[in-house]
């Protein structure tokens, strides 16, 4: 058998992480690594374990809210940056670690679901997309976004909550949400501690309530560039609403 040799770090990584495991099986574990026809391939991973796509939608859209309130424009790059940011200070990593773990190309999964999220929005009229300026500086050239009245609109009374707690505080009655991640309605919604001081969290917003325009595509279907076909055995007068609604809602959350 050839030899392997791994740094210090490395190896200490991999023993903290095996779970009673082999080395090997670690490594294929770790890497999503399984046997096939022709040797190893890499795993597809269950949309179970990947973050909701209004993770992304939602917070796409509150970043542009957020840079500037009379014209909420900025970078695909910067854009994309402050997405990462966020979710990461807000432990979306932690809960759902495989959306930062490396996918094709050699990216983290997360900047391809950015990308496939702020393309649902252009498509769904959240996102404006700006032409390049060529008076702006040299780095802030490149194309703008811009969210719509329609993309705040649909944000304006919604939160994203995340939470990494590994349980549920023995004080908050009611099923554990061990790490979760949804959507919340912000005027049905107090700060407020329980008895041992731990905040409570917000109810969340059901699936059937949750608007289209952030629930996300399935990842089965592409939208069309002009419009959306109407629903099998629906009218052909539907709203596009509807027919945003039966997209969103036939293949789940993830992209």
């Amino acid at each position: 058998m050839p030899s392997v040799f791994l740094g210090k770090a490395t190896l200490e990584y991999l023993k903290s992480h095996s779970d009673g495991e082999s080395m090997d099986a670690t490594v294929r574990r770790l890497l999503n690594l399984d046997e096939g026809a022709n040797g190893l391939v890499r795993r597809q991973i269950p949309r179970g374990k990947l973050a909701p796509a209004f993770a992304y939608t939602w917070t796409i859209l509150n970043q542009l809210r957020a840079s500037d309130q009379a014209n909420p424009q900025m970078g695909r790059s910067e854009l994309q940056k402050k997405v990462g940011e966020t979710l990461e200070i807000g432990d979306l990593f932690i809960i759902f670690p495989d959306d930062a773990s490396l996918g094709k190309r050699k990216q983290p999964r997360w900047k391809a679901r950015f990308t496939n999220a702020l393309a649902y929005l252009k498509k769904t009229g959240c996102v404006d997309v700006i032409g390049k300026d060529a008076t702006a500086p040299k780095q802030q050239r490149g194309v703008q976004y811009r969210a719509t009245d329609a993309g705040l609109s649909v944000i304006e009374d919604i939160g994203l909550h995340i939470c990494p707690r590994s349980e549920l505080p023995a004080t908050q009655k009611g099923p554990s949400r061990d790490g979760h991640c949804y959507l919340y309605t912000v005027s049905k919604f107090t700060k407020r501690l329980d008895a041992n001081g731990n905040q409570i969290c917000p109810k969340l917003l059901e699936p059937v309530d949750i608007p289209p325009e952030l629930a996300g595509r399935p990842a089965s279907s592409q939208l069309p560039e002009q419009g959306l076909p109407p629903v099998q055995g629906q009218n052909n007068n539907l709203s596009q609403k509807s027919n945003l609604s039966a997209y969103a809602n036939s293949s789940g959350y993830a992209y």
